[in-house]
């Protein structure tokens, strides 16, 4: 059922303390588990309930269950923190490069997990977040982050290819020094890829590489013509077509 069904107005603010509770490390994996669920529906609703649940303090809570070594509690915190991020508070606190936990980098880390579910939830999150410049400019310094950036792209997943592709074109958008070295990358040729793809059921995917193509076009890193072209490091054009 509907959340905004079952607790209509201010009655789910009742469900969110007790619930934060349950994720004490003294209760049991099953019981942090379920109410990590029951946090992720309660924090899809509305921002008025996520910032409710930053209030009562929980975002240290979900965020610690996110380095938990079971995958389902595991999933299951990274689900809710996708949530999350769409409060504003939580935004900023992944925007601060200076935070106890290094935020960005565990989400990137998360994004690049084989368990689809977890690589989902991340990427999702890092959807969100990377259209923060701050962010991006965390996200390039990781070292991993290219690698999985590529795997989110190429994955047989079209729900984290369409999330690789948001992030890519973000990132590209974001300033021209990320940009250089993201259309320096093998990333260019897939988005060059993806924007000539006509299939309808991937066109958020292509509405994704057109987006980051124009931004590098408006940057002056791809010559826009009847074919489109990128300069490499000797100088020489490289063609590809629109």
């Amino acid at each position: 059922m509907n959340p905004e069904v079952a607790f209509p107005g201010q009655r789910s603010f009742g469900l969110i303390r007790p619930l934060l509770m349950l994720l004490h490390p003294s209760k049991t994996g099953l019981q942090q588990f379920e109410s990590l669920m029951a946090l992720t529906n309660l924090a899809q609703m509305n921002d008025e309930v996520r910032r409710h649940i930053v209030k009562e303090k929980g975002f240290p809570l979900i965020e610690s269950l996110m380095f938990d070594e079971y995958d389902m509690i595991k999933r299951a915190a990274t689900e809710c923190m996708c949530n999350m991020v769409l409060c504003e508070e939580v935004f900023k606190m992944y925007e601060k490069e200076d935070a106890p936990t290094e935020r960005v980098k565990l989400m990137t880390l998360l994004a690049g997990e084989e368990d689809f579910e977890i690589s989902r939830a991340a990427s999702g999150a890092l959807a969100v977040l990377s259209s923060s410049e701050k962010v991006c400019k965390q996200i390039i310094k990781l070292s991993s982050y290219m690698d999985v950036q590529k795997q989110l792209l190429v994955s047989d997943k079209k729900e984290l290819r369409h999330r690789g592709a948001h992030i890519a074109a973000n990132m590209i958008a974001s300033n021209k020094e990320i940009a250089t070295k993201m259309i320096e990358s093998e990333v260019l040729e897939i988005l060059m890829v993806f924007s000539k793809d006509t299939d309808p059921e991937t066109s958020m995917i292509r509405e994704c590489a057109e987006r980051a193509l124009e931004s590098a076009v408006e940057l002056k890193l791809i010559n826009k013509t009847k074919e489109k072209t990128r300069v490499d490091n000797s100088g020489n054009n490289i063609n590809w077509n629109s």
